[in-house]
């Protein structure tokens, strides 16, 4: 666990942490986009995929 309470430690004293309301964000826009995988890249994604997914 030390190893944890020193990375939570790290982030704590160099992430800034604001709420959505302080930063003023633009909604949230979901944008697909269809693209064709290699067959190298779809050896790799289909595993990951199905991990996901479950």
């Amino acid at each position: 666990m030390l190893a944890v309470e020193r990375f939570t430690g790290l982030i704590d004293s160099t992430c800034l942490r604001r709420t959505k309301n302080l930063l003023h964000l633009p909604d949230q826009q979901n944008v697909v986009r269809m693209i064709t995988l290699s067959l190298e890249e779809r050896i790799q994604y289909d595993p990951t995929r199905k991990t996901m997914v479950r």
